[in-house]
C-alpha cells in the first residue's frame, strides 16, 4: 500500500519538509560521495555585502540544475561556495559607515589598519541573508568550506599567480592615462567601465572652440574649429588632430577664416552662415603638421618643442564635431597614444582629488568639473567659444561610488594582454559556448580589442601587490615575492596576515646594493583575484597539486552576459598566460531579468516582488519551472511576471501531482505494488505510447543536458507530461476501473508506474521537490537526487507510433474546435465525423486510433476521403513581402495559381501547381492556407488536414447526451461528499431519463438505485437539460432502509 495522496497539495509546506528532510539526512553530502568521477564546477563569488537579488536567484537555479543533472548522470559534483570580500563595494560599503568623506581621511586620521579591520569585520558578517535565499530555491551548496578572497590561503595562490606573470614578462609598470576614480582616489581597468552601473546619462557641456593658426588663408586671420565635451581638458591642450583622410574646408566669415570638415560646414549654419564662401579645399593630410596657437598660456613655452601642431588621426570622426579633435594627452587615451607616437609628452595639472594643482593658480583646489563653467566664460571673454551648448551622453560614472569618471594619466600596474591576444583567440575556440555565437561573437570581438589591463588599485582593502623597490638613486632593483614563505623570509618572522599594513611594514634590504626596499602602495585589482579563483579556491599550488593538475580546466561555468568583459575574460587570460590552456570547457550564459513592463528590475521602483514572497506563495519549484523554462535561460531577456510563475501550478505541478494521485489511488484499491527494478512488457497502444514517447523524451533531455543547451531541458519535459496527463491517462481511465486484476490493468499499472518514476527522475533537476516527494513514495530509497538518470529501454522506442498518435490528437484537437464553435459539448454525442487527410497520407495510419477517437470526440463513426479538396475548397493568401525576392518572374505566376486553388500542402511544406506542369515549394510563411466548407459546412483544417462534423442530433442521440449530463452530476456529488473510489452508494434518479439509462448509469456510480428521501441524502443535485429537470440523490449504503428502483 502506498500513503495516500491528496488532491489538494499545498507545495510551498511541501518544500519546507523536504528541506528538512535533506538537511537532516544529509542528502546534498551523500551526493559527493556517489561516484570517483568528478564534475568540476566553478562558482561566481558574490560581494558578501550584497543582497541576492533576481539576477542571483535565477542564475543558482541553473547551476543547481545542471549540478543535480551530473550527479544523477554519474558523477560526484562539489559545489564549493565563494566570496569576493576585498576590493572598491567592501570599501565603500565600510566608508559609508565609518564617515569616511576621502581617501586622505583613511591614511592621517583613521590608519589603514583600522580602516582594513572595518572591512573585514563587515565582510564577515553579511552571509547569513545568502544562505537563506539560496536554501529556499533548492540549491545545494557547500557553505561550511566557501573559499574567501580575503583568507591568506587564497591570497597567497594570488602572490603566485602575479609572480608567474611577471616572471614570464607579462606585467609592467608604467605612466599612461586610465580611466580614474577621484572620489575612490584609484584607477580602473577598461572593464571596470564596462560594468552594468557604470554608464549612465549624464549631462554635460558641448563647446566648439577656435584655435588661432600659425599661418593665414586667403590672407585673412585663420583658425582651427574644434569640438569637446570637457573644457578642463582645454588646459592641458598640447596638439590637435585630423581625419588624414577626410575634407576639410576654410571659409570666410566675417573677415575671418575657419578651417573645419566640410561634412561639418550643414552643422554650424549659425555661426558661419548658410552657404560661406570656400577659401581653400584640402585633405587633412595637408594640414599635419600646421602650427597653432593654445586659448589658455600655462604650456605656451612648450611650442618651441615642437607642441602645438595638427596629427593625423585615424579614431577622428565625423559623426560629432567638427572633424577637428583636441588633444589633451593626459586626459584621452586616444590623445596619449597619438602624442607619445609623434614625440610629444603629457601635462598633468591634476591631482589625485580631481582637482587643478598649483600649476594652475586660478582654479587650483578645484573640482575639474566644477570648474567647467568658468573655462567657458573665460572662453567667450576671449573670443574664442564659437559655440555653446549642453549634451546628454552615456558617461563612464564609477561603478561602485557613482562618481563620473575622468581619464588621467598615472603610474600603474598592467598586464600585458595584447602579448598574448594570438593565444587567448586560440584557446577560446576550444570553449563550447552556450549560446554558441558567442565564441566569435562578443567574447570572440571582445579578445579581438582587448588592450593591456591596469591591475592596479591605490586603494587598501585587496591583496597587496608584492613588488618591492629600491628607494636608492640609480638603483632600480626590484623584488617580487610569491608565497608566504618569501614574505616571512623577507619579514624575518612569521606573518598572520598578509594584507596592505603587514606587508608595508617589511622593509628587505635589497639585494643589489643594500639600501632598504619598500613596498609599492597599490594593492591588486579585485578582478584579478577572481580571476584567479581556480589557483586560489585549492590553495595551488602549495596544496592539493595533484588534484588541480587532474581536474583542470573546470567542466562548466555559469553566468550573466557581463561576466564576458568581466570574469570569464580574466579567468581566460590568467589560466593562458600561466598554464596555456582555456580556464573552462564549457560556459552557458544566461540573458537578463526585466520588470513586467520591460524596464529594469529596480529596489527604488518597487517595480518586482521579491523572490522570497514568490516562493513562499507558490513554491520554489514552480519560480524554477518559470524561470527554467523561459527564453531567459540562453541569454535573451525576459520580462518576469508573477503569473508566470503561478501558471507553472496549474500548468505542470498540478497535473503531474495529479497523475501521482490518480495511479496511488487506484493501485490502493488493487493492492498494487510497483517494482522500481522491473521494466514493463507493453501490449496495449497506449502503453506502447507513452513508452515511446518516455524514450523519446529522455533521449532529448540528457542531450540537452550534456551540451550544456539547458533552455532545452526543461520543454520536452513538459510537453511529455501533457501528454501522460491529457492523453495517456485520460484515454485508460477505464483500464482501471474494472474489477479485479487483468492481464490488461496489470500492463497499465506497470506502464504507468515505471512513467512516473522515470518522470520524477527527468523532472528531478528541474523541479527538485515535488519529484522528490512522489519518487521516494513510489520507489523509497534516500532520495531522487540519489538515483541514477533513467535509462529507457531502447525496444521503446516506435517513431511511428509516436506519428500516428499526433495525428490522431490533431485530428481530436480540430473535431473538438468544432464542437466549441458550434457550442456542443462533448458530452453530446453525435453521429459522424469526416476526415480528409493530405495527399500521400493514407487513412489506414489512422485505423489503430479510431477507437480512441470516437470516444475522444463522442462520435459514433469517422469516416475519411482521400483529398481535402472534396470536403473544402482552400483558400489561399501569399505573402508578397516574403515571395517577391525568392521568386522573382515568378511571383505573378505563383500568386494567380495560389488564388485559383493549385495547391496543396505536403507536410510542413506548401505546393502551389500550375496548369502547364510547374510546381514550386514553399514554407508557410511563404502562403497561408485556410479551408472553406463546401456547401456552406464548417469545417476546421491544419496541416493539410481537413475535418468536418455531422450536428444532426437524432432522439437517440439526445436520449445519451442527457444521459451523459446526469452522470457528471452523479461524479461530482460522489467527488462533493468525500466517498472513496470504491465506495459502493445508493442513487435515487428522479425525472424522465430511460431505464436503461438509470441502470448504466448507476454500474458507473457504483450505487444501487433507491428511493431516497429529500433531506436524507448525503448530497443532491438538479440537472436541467433538454427541457427536463432530473433530481439526483446520493448516500452510503443505510441497511435499515429499504426502497423500491426508480427509473
Amino acid at each position: 500500500m502506498y500513503e495516500p495522496v491528496s488532491n489538494s497539495v499545498n507545495f510551498p509546506a511541501l518544500e519546507r519538509d523536504i528541506l528538512e528532510y535533506w538537511k537532516r539526512e544529509r542528502i546534498f553530502e551523500k551526493s559527493l560521495k556517489l561516484s570517483p568521477r568528478e564534475m568540476v564546477f566553478y562558482d561566481g563569488p558574490p560581494f558578501p555585502t550584497g543582497t541576492p537579488h533576481f539576477g542571483t536567484i535565477f542564475v543558482s537555479i541553473l547551476k543547481d540544475a545542471l549540478a543535480r543533472f551530473f550527479t544523477m548522470d554519474g558523477y560526484a559534483v562539489p559545489r564549493r561556495w565563494g566570496w569576493d570580500c576585498h576590493g572598491l563595494p567592501i570599501e565603500n560599503a565600510v566608508e559609508k559607515k565609518l564617515g569616511v568623506k576621502d581617501k586622505t581621511q583613511i591614511e592621517k586620521t583613521i590608519g589603514v589598519a583600522a580602516f582594513n579591520d572595518a572591512c573585514r569585520a563587515l565582510v564577515s558578517d553579511c552571509n547569513e541573508n545568502w544562505k537563506s535565499y539560496i536554501n529556499k530555491i533548492g540549491r545545494w551548496v557547500d557553505y561550511e568550506n566557501a573559499y574567501r578572497t580575503l583568507d591568506k590561503s587564497y591570497m597567497e595562490s594570488v602572490l603566485w599567480v602575479f609572480k608567474q606573470c611577471h616572471d614570464k614578462g607579462l606585467i609592467y609598470k608604467d605612466y599612461r592615462v586610465t580611466p580614474y576614480c577621484y572620489r575612490c582616489e584609484t584607477s580602473l581597468s577598461i572593464s571596470d567601465t564596462r560594468e552594468s552601473d557604470s554608464t549612465r546619462p549624464r549631462q554635460d557641456p558641448e563647446v566648439i572652440i577656435r584655435f588661432r593658426a600659425g599661418d593665414g588663408i586667403g590672407g585673412l586671420p585663420t583658425w582651427y574649429l574644434a569640438w569637446t565635451t570637457t573644457p578642463w581638458t582645454l588646459i592641458s591642450n598640447l596638439a590637435l588632430a585630423v581625419g588624414p583622410d577626410f575634407g576639410y574646408a576654410a571659409v570666410e566669415h566675417e573677415g575671418q577664416a575657419y578651417v573645419l570638415s566640410e561634412a561639418a560646414l550643414p552643422k554650424l549654419t549659425r555661426e558661419l552662415g548658410e552657404q560661406p564662401k570656400v577659401l581653400a579645399r584640402m585633405k587633412g593630410s595637408e594640414l599635419v603638421g600646421r602650427r597653432y596657437a593654445p586659448v589658455f598660456p600655462h604650456f605656451r613655452e612648450l611650442a618651441a618643442q615642437g607642441y602645438f601642431r595638427i596629427l593625423a588621426g585615424e579614431f577622428v570622426t565625423l559623426e560629432d564635431g567638427t572633424g577637428i579633435v583636441h588633444m589633451a594627452p593626459a586626459y584621452g587615451e586616444d590623445d596619449y597614444w597619438l602624442c607619445k607616437r609623434n614625440g610629444l609628452g603629457v601635462k598633468n595639472p591634476v591631482d589625485a582629488k580631481g582637482c587643478f594643482t598649483a600649476e594652475i593658480p586660478e582654479y587650483a583646489g578645484r573640482n575639474v568639473h566644477d570648474c567647467n563653467k568658468d573655462i567657458i566664460r573665460r572662453l567667450k571673454e576671449q573670443g574664442d567659444l564659437v559655440r555653446h551648448s549642453t549634451v546628454v551622453h552615456n558617461y563612464p560614472h564609477c561603478w561602485r561610488c557613482r562618481s563620473p569618471l575622468i581619464y588621467r594619466a598615472m603610474d600603474a600596474w598592467y598586464f600585458s594582454v595584447e602579448k598574448i591576444k594570438d593565444r587567448l583567440l586560440k584557446h577560446n575556440e576550444a570553449i563550447g559556448w552556450v549560446p554558441e555565437h558567442i565564441r566569435e561573437g562578443r567574447f570572440g570581438k571582445w579578445l579581438e580589442g582587448a588592450r593591456d589591463w591596469n591591475i592596479s588599485r591605490s586603494r587598501f582593502w585587496g591583496t597587496p601587490i608584492p613588488v618591492w623597490e629600491c628607494g636608492a638613486p640609480g638603483c632600480g632593483e626590484r623584488v617580487v615575492a610569491g608565497s608566504v614563505r618569501e614574505l616571512e623570509a623577507m619579514a624575518g618572522r612569521p606573518l598572520q596576515d598578509i594584507h596592505k599594513e603587514f606587508l608595508d611594514a617589511i622593509r628587505p634590504a635589497c639585494p643589489r646594493c643594500g639600501a632598504l626596499m619598500q613596498r609599492v602602495s597599490e594593492v591588486l585589482d579585485c578582478w584579478f583575484e577572481s580571476g584567479s579563483m581556480p589557483f586560489g579556491q585549492c590553495h595551488y599550488p602549495f596544496e592539493n597539486k595533484d588534484w588541480f593538475e587532474k581536474h583542470f580546466p573546470a567542466d562548466f561555468i555559469v553566468e550573466y552576459p557581463g561576466q564576458l568583459r568581466g570574469w570569464f575574460y580574466y579567468l581566460h587570460v590568467l589560466a593562458v598566460a600561466i598554464l596555456d590552456r582555456p580556464s573552462f570547457k564549457h560556459c552557458l550564459v544566461h540573458g537578463t531579468l526585466l520588470a513586467e513592463d520591460g524596464s529594469k528590475i529596480s529596489k527604488s521602483k518597487k517595480n518586482f516582488t521579491d523572490p522570497m514572497t514568490l516562493i513562499d506563495t507558490y513554491g520554489a519549484d514552480a519560480l524554477r519551472l518559470y524561470l527554467l523554462n523561459s527564453q531567459a535561460v540562453v541569454m535573451e531577456d525576459l520580462n518576469f511576471r508573477d503569473a508566470g510563475v503561478q501558471e507553472q501550478i496549474r500548468d505542470v505541478l498540478l497535473p503531474v501531482w495529479n497523475a501521482f494521485s490518480f495511479f496511488v489511488t487506484y493501485a490502493n484499491i488493487d493492492s498494487y505494488t510497483g517494482d522500481p527494478s522491473a521494466v514493463p512488457k507493453p501490449g496495449h497502444p497506449l502503453d506502447r505510447w507513452i513508452l515511446a514517447r518516455l524514450y523519446q523524451t529522455e533521449k532529448e533531455v540528457r542531450k540537452a543536458y550534456r551540451s550544456f543547451y539547458l533552455n532545452q531541458c526543461l520543454g520536452p519535459v513538459v510537453a511529455f507530461i501533457e501528454d501522460l496527463t491529457n492523453w495517456y491517462i485520460r484515454q485508460s481511465r477505464g483500464r482501471f476501473w474494472g474489477g479485479g486484476m487483468t492481464l490488461d490493468k496489470k500492463s497499465a499499472y506497470d506502464t504507468l508506474y515505471f512513467v512516473l518514476t522515470s518522470l520524477a527522475r527527468l523532472f528531478a533537476p528541474s523541479a527538485p521537490f515535488v519529484s522528490e516527494r512522489i519518487y521516494r513514495r513510489l520507489a523509497g530509497g534516500d532520495s531522487v537526487h540519489l538515483a541514477a538518470w533513467p535509462e529507457i529501454p531502447g525496444a521503446f522506442r516506435n517513431d511511428a507510433l509516436i506519428e500516428e498518435v499526433r495525428l490522431a490528437r490533431l485530428v481530436a484537437s480540430l473535431g473538438l474546435s468544432l464542437r466549441q464553435k458550434a457550442g456542443i459539448k462533448v458530452r453530446q454525442p453525435l453521429s459522424l465525423l469526416t476526415v480528409a487527410l493530405p495527399k500521400n497520407t493514407p487513412w489506414e495510419l489512422l485505423a489503430p486510433q479510431l477507437e480512441v477517437l470516437r470516444n475522444e470526440l463522442n462520435v459514433k463513426r469517422i469516416e475519411f476521403m482521400d483529398q481535402p479538396e472534396k470536403l473544402a475548397s482552400a483558400v489561399a493568401t501569399p505573402n508578397l513581402k516574403r515571395l517577391g525576392p525568392k521568386l522573382g518572374r515568378d511571383t505573378q505566376a505563383v500568386i494567380v495559381s495560389a488564388k485559383a486553388g493549385q495547391i496543396r500542402e505536403e507536410g510542413n511544406s506548401i505546393v502551389v501547381f500550375h496548369k502547364d506542369g510547374r510546381e514550386w515549394r514553399m514554407d508557410r510563411q511563404d502562403v497561408s492556407i485556410t479551408y472553406q466548407g463546401r456547401d456552406g459546412a464548417e469545417v476546421m483544417s491544419d496541416r493539410g488536414i481537413v475535418v468536418a462534423l455531422d450536428k444532426t442530433l437524432t432522439e437517440d442521440l439526445v436520449e445519451e447526451g442527457v444521459a451523459n449530463e446526469v452522470n457528471r452530476a452523479i461524479q461530482n456529488m460522489r467527488k462533493e461528499a468525500g466517498y472513496q473510489v470504491s465506495d459502493r452508494i445508493e442513487l435515487c434518479i428522479e425525472g424522465r431519463l430511460q431505464p436503461e439509462w438509470a441502470e448504466r448509469l448507476a454500474a458507473l456510480a457504483l450505487a444501487e438505485l433507491k428511493t431516497i428521501p429529500a433531506g436524507q441524502a448525503d448530497g443532491e443535485s438538479e440537472v436541467a437539460v433538454e427541457g427536463r429537470t432530473i433530481r439526483v440523490r446520493v448516500r452510503r449504503p443505510n441497511p435499515r432502509e429499504s426502497g423500491s428502483e426508480t427509473g
